[in-house]
Parts: C-alpha cells; structure tokens; sequence
C-alpha cells in the first residue's frame, strides 16, 4: 500500500469517526479493559458540560499533543471539582479514554498519592462559569504510532457520596509521523535487591528511605501472611476489601505476595526531586522507581499515612505488581470504598496501604 493510499485511508477513518461522534455527542470510547481510576458506580453529572478541542484534527510530527478541556457549569449552583481533574500541563489522573484505531489505550502516566482532600483541594465553578485548561495527552498515553485516535474526557465533580462522573464526546484525532518512544541510553541500571537514590537526596533523607523500605517490607510480609491464614472475613479484612471471597483473598494475597517480593528483591530508585505537595507518584510502567514528595518529608514512620504506607501505596502502583488505581483518597474515603464497591477497594492503592498499615488495629 502507498503512503498517499493509506494516508487517504486514515482521513476517511477519521471522517467516520467524526460523523460517528456528531451523531452521538455524548458517547464514551468504548474501552477493552479498564484504563481509568474513575469509579463505574457513579451517577452522571448534568451540571458541568466538558468540550474537548485540538489545534487541528490532523497533526503531523512527533510534537506534543494538546488537548483543550473546557468545563461549564450549566447549573444554577456552584460545582466544585478536585484540582487534579482540571490542571494544566502535564497529566497526575488517567482523566482520558483513548483509542488508536478503535483499540483502547492504557494509561502510561504518573499516579499521585496525595492526602485526603480538604477545601483548598477543589476548584469552584459559579453557575455559568467557565474555564479552560491545556493538557499534554502525551504524558499519560503512548501516542508513538500513527493512526486515527479518539479522545474522551473522563473526571468527575466532588468526592465520595456527593461525586458525580463527568464525561466529554469523543474527540476524532488523526496522527501521523510520530516517532517510536525514545530510549534511554547512558543509565545504568541497578542490581536486583538494592535500593539507589536519585534527585540529589540528602543523607538524612536517604536514612528516612532506608528506614520506610525496610519498614515497608515488615508490612508487606505481615499483610500476605494474614492473608495466607484467614478462613473468612475479618474485621480488617472486610473495612478495606469488602466483602469475603476465596476469589478475593487470592487475589489480594497474590497481590501483597507481590509487593514484599518487589521490596525484597527488585531494584529500587527512589527520587527526592519532587516539588508537589502531594506524598509520591510512579509511572506504573516504570518499575520499580518512586518519587518522594512533601508530604513524605512530614509523614510519621508508621500508622496512617506514613512513610512506610506511602511506600506500600506506590509500589502497589507498577503494572507488573497489583496494578491499583486511585479511586479515592483517605481512610474515610478508603472505608467507604469497601462498604460500596468491593472490586474497586480490592484495585484501590490507598485501600492497600491502609490495610497494611492496619491503624487503628483491627484483628
């Protein structure tokens, strides 16, 4: 097939598309496998309406790809949405479906452990308001193949019983020349079992690592233990995962089976570079190195929200571990996970760092 055949093939995909989308503006991409931390059981906003944009619907190179989400709140009350929903730049939340020739897309970009939410967390949308802000789709999806993709936004309003799903339509996109993912050269890389540091850590912070890696590793190894042994729902067992099944326990103890082996075994980096407020992120693809934040820094050792926890939390993060999302945030938020929707508790990281952690106890 010529290029000039299979480019004119592309643009008449892309055109099927775009009719598809006009007539049904509402539509999600239709996803193969779950590829957003977005809850399934939530209701669907009809106060904020998103419209997504790009500079053309055909984009040649291998620049970035911009996407512009604009949210309107066609309520008469104000709407108040979590600021990592609407945030410029680069991406911190899978807030994207996208398929590349009809195939859906994982998302490839950071997952963020931040502290529960508090007012300061939320942006507020007047009734009528409206803003704008420009994203990088290709810092949480490999876009490194040509083809005829499609875009859809996917958030939500509020947290926990107030939330509420936020879609946009499909946005068709054709790409063409990109160029395959760049790789790496000049890093050498760490031997099986050892811990490394990047980021210009100090020698007090790369105690306090030491001290949350091996503390994280006790946690792992006493989690899958109490799981090989339980029979039945337990307390513990039950606030953070819900419901009891063979079925669950399995996969739960295969999942903390996987993290004291990561800890114990795989070579770690971790990084102190980071600037956010927030307590750490990882790529989940790129295993095994996590980057440490502020809220690391003034976290205790142990119990709630600690170093250590932080560490459970974000190792649960890779792919090839227990590829957990981030439904929701905080104990209370974790708790009531379980309670509704025990898939979602048993794929959540903070549900799994607070099980390990087990404070306050529950036997």
């Amino acid at each position: 097939m010529t290029l000039r055949r299979s480019a004119a093939l592309s643009f008449l995909a892309l055109a099927a598309l775009t009719v598809a989308c006009s007539e049904a503006p509402q539509a999600p991409v239709a996803p193969e496998a779950e590829v957003t931390g977005i809850s399934e059981a939530l209701r669907e906003s009809r106060d904020l309406v998103i419209r997504l944009s790009v500079p053309a619907q055909a984009l040649e190179g291998a620049g970035p790809v911009l996407v512009r989400i604009e949210a309107t709140n066609v309520s008469t009350r104000s709407v108040s949405v979590p600021r990592w929903f609407l945030q410029d730049g680069e991406l911190e939340e899978a807030l994207f479906e996208v398929t590349r020739d009809g195939r859906s897309l994982p998302y490839e970009g950071m997952h963020v452990k931040r502290p529960a939410p508090t007012a300061e967390d939320f942006l507020t949308l007047a009734p009528g308001g409206t803003m704008h802000v420009t994203v990088d789709l290709q810092t949480g999806f490999d876009l490194s193949r040509d083809g005829v993709y499609g875009i859809a936004y996917r958030g939500q309003t509020g947290i926990g019983p107030t939330a509420r799903l936020v879609r946009s339509a499909v946005q068709p996109l054709l790409l063409a020349g990109r160029l395959p993912k760049a790789v790496e050269v000049g890093e050498v890389t760490p031997m099986a079992g050892t811990l490394t540091f990047a980021g210009r850590c100090s020698s007090t912070q790369q105690t306090q690592i030491r001290a949350s890696i091996t503390n994280a590793t006790t946690y792992a190894t006493e989690s899958d233990g109490y799981l090989a042994a339980i029979m039945s729902g337990t307390n513990r067992y039950t606030a953070w995962f819900g419901t009891f099944s063979t079925a669950a326990q399995t996969q739960m103890k295969g999942q903390f089976a996987n993290i004291r082996n990561a800890f114990e075994t795989k070579p770690i980096t971790v990084d102190c570079g980071c600037k956010k407020t927030a307590y750490a992120y990882v790529y989940p693809g790129q295993p095994y190195k996590i980057w440490v934040c502020k809220a690391f820094w003034t976290a205790p050792a142990l119990g709630t929200d600690s170093k250590a926890g932080t560490m459970i939390h974000e190792m649960s993060h890779f792919t090839i571990v227990a590829a957990t999302n981030d439904y929701v945030y905080g104990q209370a938020a974790a708790l009531n996970l379980a309670a509704t929707n025990p898939t979602n508790a048993r794929k959540n990281a903070d549900n799994h760092e607070y099980f390990a952690e087990n404070t306050p106890f529950k036997n």
